[in-house]
């Protein structure tokens, strides 16, 4: 079997492949020998994953007051 990563990648360019094929998920599959079910879990895996990256990426950010912070221990 496979390892994950490499399975991810072999899905993802059965999906690829699908989609520029022209064909129906279900012609392709039974041309490409794979479960159609398959292919519906790793779309709906690759896409929560994009989802989540998107949610999670670094924004910048500005600080207004630029005022040095003097004896902070005062205001504890």
């Amino acid at each position: 079997m496979p390892k994950p990563h490499a399975k991810d990648q072999m899905m993802k360019d059965h999906i690829a492949n699908w989609q520029n094929s022209g064909l129906t998920q279900t012609a392709y599959c039974r041309q490409a020998g794979i479960n159609r079910d398959h292919i519906n879990y790793y779309k709906k895996k690759f896409a929560q994953r994009d989802n989540r990256s998107k949610h999670h990426q670094l924004v910048p950010a500005s600080i207004k007051d630029k005022s040095p912070i003097t004896n902070i221990n005062k205001h504890l």
